[in-house]
């Protein structure tokens, strides 16, 4: 018995490899879904339509709540720890054009972050999420962050909750494959740890993750990650008009900010106008 492997919305997996290069992804996904069991088996596809529809084993599970990523971070990051291991998957995506090396990959990231920045967007963020926009992309232009693999490592690139399925008999799978990439590990784990992990536990997950990691020394690397992230899902939810989600985001945007120590960056929220100890106990700082 074979289904869509959705969360209700079939449309959605319809437009799953709505891609220039169909063929390219079919592949990749055939091979994710062999080499790991915590995707599920690929079934079957159709290559003849212009959408490609994707047929996956069906999983009788639900997305995990935040208590329970927090209750099973060693779970968790397993995942991410065999994603971001595997080379198999990192030469086939060599072999197909992908990024060769960091520097590549910081450019490249980047160039998106500056590519989406119009005139109308600076503008909200602005006078909306109360942030200057154009300080944030000078700021990611002028830190590099450090390599956290000794080589790029394959990333799924949307590691978000609803992309994971906890089943009925504990199993944890991770779906919707479609813009996985090479890149630096902290580019999956980064906006995950943020969004959902709680901070007294990022040691633990990274250590489990495989990654040497110390949350003091190397905040302003995390940070750069989730200020790029929170830039492009802001942008993905700006122009949906989905202005709650795109606010909820800028509120871990500006803790990065903060965070990270990106000073330059100016904020006008009345929050931030608050006495210092105040925003301490809003946003959880250290």
């Amino acid at each position: 018995n074979a289904a869509f492997v959705s969360h209700g919305d079939m449309d959605r997996i319809k437009r799953f490899f709505r891609k220039e290069l169909p063929e390219r992804d079919y592949q990749l996904l055939k091979r994710l879904s062999s080499r790991f069991s915590f995707i599920p088996q690929l079934i079957g596809a159709d290559l003849k339509e212009e959408n490609v529809v994707i047929v996956q084993e069906l999983i009788n599970g639900s997305p995990p709540s935040i208590g329970e990523i927090n209750s099973s971070i060693e779970l968790f990051a397993d995942i991410f720890r065999r994603v971001h291991k595997d080379r198999y998957i990192v030469s086939f995506l060599r072999s197909n054009g992908a990024i060769l090396n960091f520097q590549e990959h910081i450019d490249h990231e980047l160039r998106v972050v500056n590519k989406i920045i119009s005139k109308e967007f600076f503008n909200f963020f602005r006078y909306e999420l109360k942030v200057d926009l154009g300080e944030i992309s000078d700021t990611l232009n002028n830190y590099r962050p450090e390599s956290y693999s000794e080589d790029l490592v394959l990333t799924h690139e949307d590691p978000n909750i609803n992309n994971f399925l906890l089943d009925t008999k504990g199993d944890l799978y991770l779906i919707d494959w479609d813009n996985a990439q090479l890149g630096d590990p902290l580019r999956d784990i980064g906006i995950f740890l943020w969004r959902y992990v709680e901070e007294d536990k990022w040691d633990s997950f990274m250590k489990y993750a495989g990654i040497e990691f110390n949350s003091r020394k190397n905040i302003k690397d995390l940070s750069w990650w989730v200020i790029r992230c929170c830039v492009e899902i802001i942008h993905w939810f700006y122009e949906r008009g989905l202005i709650d989600e795109a606010m909820e985001y800028s509120m871990y945007l500006k803790t990065a900010i903060r965070k990270g120590g990106f000073n330059e960056v100016s904020i006008w929220d009345e929050l931030y106008k608050k006495p210092y100890n105040n925003v301490t106990e809003i946003f959880h700082l250290t």
